[in-house]
């Protein structure tokens, strides 16, 4: 998991985001890039066919020449894992998923690699009934906190053992103070429909109320609350699924 800033600011797309890498993106890239190589070697040493979604997977490469996710999954699948793997990369632009198109067929992954055009958080509940015997890894780097709702990743998580599933997962921390609305809801004004609605979405979000409480923390900084929703959704997971490992990346 990584606590970032993400494409959007509460659900707010960020223009030009893929011009160039930000600060945080080039952090995430750095722990994906280093990770794949070994994980996916180690994934096809198991044997079980190898599947890897990109569930917000954007054009591919960025404009000044940098490689994105789904470039960096292939490579990676395509050294260690040939002829074993089998990705899906979803966008919801036609832009990015045209781009990101052309550049798979180019590279000459398009037997291994499927770009869909879709709305992620409708076909993450669909995919999980697809699944057989394939060893998974699930990378959600989502424009804003609606994309990465704790239900979304329960049928992943309760596949069964016998099969690996891992999970990287983007959740945008500092603006969940603010859905939050701290102050406001202080002021007795947690009925009013909009902040109403934003403090279901953190329920939906972190799993539960513990996380949302949080939020509301009137003895630490907004930035401490955020690490600390962090941390008790880690929490929530692992009173849940025990045999669970976090690796937790803060930036910005």
């Amino acid at each position: 998991m990584f606590s970032s800033q993400g494409r959007r600011a509460l659900g707010k797309k960020v223009e030009g985001f893929f011009a160039g890498k930000r600060p945080w993106s080039i952090i995430k890239d750095q722990v994906l890039g280093s990770y794949m190589p070994s994980y996916i070697a180690k994934l096809n040493a198991r044997g079980q066919p190898i599947l890897l979604i990109d569930g917000y997977a954007g054009p591919g490469v960025f404009e000044d020449g940098k490689a994105g996710s789904p470039m960096m999954i292939c490579h990676a699948a395509e050294k260690f894992a040939k002829g074993n793997w089998e990705a899906i990369f979803i966008n919801n632009e036609l832009k990015y998923h045209d781009k990101l198109t052309q550049i798979i067929q180019r590279a000459g992954w398009s037997s291994s690699a499927k770009t869909i055009l879709g709305d992620t958080t409708v076909l993450l509940q669909t995919l999980p009934q697809t699944l057989k015997d394939q060893s998974v890894f699930l990378y959600l780097d989502p424009f804003g906190p609606t994309g990465c709702e704790f239900a979304l990743l329960l049928p992943f998580l309760e596949r069964n053992p016998n099969y690996s599933t891992e999970i990287i997962l983007t959740m945008n921390m500092p603006g969940m103070p603010r859905l939050a609305a701290r102050h406001a809801t202080k002021d007795g004004r947690q009925e009013e429909r909009f902040i109403k609605s934003n403090h279901r979405l953190l329920t939906r979000i972190f799993g539960g109320n513990t996380g949302k409480k949080f939020c509301y923390s009137k003895t630490v900084a907004p930035k401490s609350v955020s690490f600390g929703s962090l941390r008790l959704t880690e929490t929530n997971l692992l009173n849940i699924y025990p045999s669970l490992a976090f690796v937790l990346y803060a930036t910005g």
